[in-house]
């Protein structure tokens, strides 16, 4: 499960994750990028 949070303020927005890349109980990746600037 993928955990996302973002926050609107007056003056920008903040976006935090979790890191983790997982499929089932299995873990691929503790270290995964999630968010990325476009």
């Amino acid at each position: 499960m993928t955990t996302i949070v973002g926050i609107k303020t007056s003056e920008g927005v903040v976006l935090a994750s979790d890191k983790r890349a997982s499929k089932g109980f299995f873990i691929a990746s503790k270290d995964a990028k999630k968010i990325y600037q476009i």
